[in-house]
């Protein structure tokens, strides 16, 4: 069967997509305004004003940061289009996940303790695995037709609200924990999902995880701020000293 661009945007625009919308636009424009509330302190943003901790040179780690940041923001801003559950929460994680492997190769640099890293930096973990599950499928490329929700959904419909009570399992939050944090459950992963049907993917509370997230963010700014030693390790490899007076030729 052919289709041209006009009868697929005809059927995309005529959908059931367009029925998860008010919950995906009203519970996301929550999360753009919380993101934006965190990343803009007077007149500067966050990562911008890692600067102010850095006095030889110019430091690229805040550039880089906020380079980051303004993707996500760009995409968040969209959420007046937001109307399919399974690719809004797919582009949300992947772009958080960005963020957490670039500041990731910074925790490698000052050699940041596993235990303060669990204690202030555990919704990077939960954002990891959901990338993995996104990006490694694994035994969910067994599954058939599978269902999209979020948790605390305001308009979940009466199926979504049976499949969560009534599938096993329900790929949540804590399904990923277990099963994509490594490989080491892939059997047991495999025979959970081989030909399941009907089954529910619930993504996380988005509001909870911005927060979550954002605060992590401004934690790992105090790092720098307010740690000379984590400072002095990362202006060794992140700063040039004569960025501003190399002569133009």
């Amino acid at each position: 069967m052919n289709k041209t661009a006009e009868d697929l945007k005809n059927g995309y625009y005529n959908s059931d997509y367009i029925l998860d919308s008010e919950d995906l636009v009203n519970v996301f424009e929550k999360v753009f305004d919380i993101f934006v509330d965190a990343n803009y302190q007077n007149d500067s943003t966050l990562f911008c004003s890692i600067h102010n901790s850095f006095n030889r040179g110019h430091n690229c780690i805040g550039c880089n940061l906020d380079s980051n940041n303004r993707r996500i923001e760009n995409f968040l801003i969209q959420f007046k289009y937001f109307s399919d559950i399974n690719l809004t929460f797919t582009s949300f994680i992947l772009l958080l996940y960005l963020q957490v492997e670039c500041i990731t190769e910074y925790f490698k640099i000052i050699e940041i303790q596993e235990r303060y890293r669990t204690k202030h930096f555990q919704v990077f973990t939960l954002i990891k695995r959901w990338a993995n599950f996104l990006k490694h499928p694994k035994a969910f490329m067994l599954v058939h037709h599978p269902n999209w929700s979020f948790e605390n959904r305001i308009f979940a419909d009466a199926y979504v609200k049976k499949l969560y009570k009534n599938t096993n399992p329900t790929i949540d939050s804590s399904f990923i924990n277990r099963y994509y944090n490594s490989d080491k459950n892939n059997k047991d992963l495999y025979r959970k999902l081989e030909k399941k049907e009907d089954l529910l993917v619930m993504f996380p509370d988005p509001i909870e995880i911005i927060k979550d997230f954002t605060n992590a963010q401004i934690k790992f700014v105090e790092l720098i701020s307010e740690n000379s030693i984590a400072r002095e390790l990362l202006e060794d490899q992140t700063t040039i000293e004569k960025h501003f007076n190399q002569d133009l030729e």
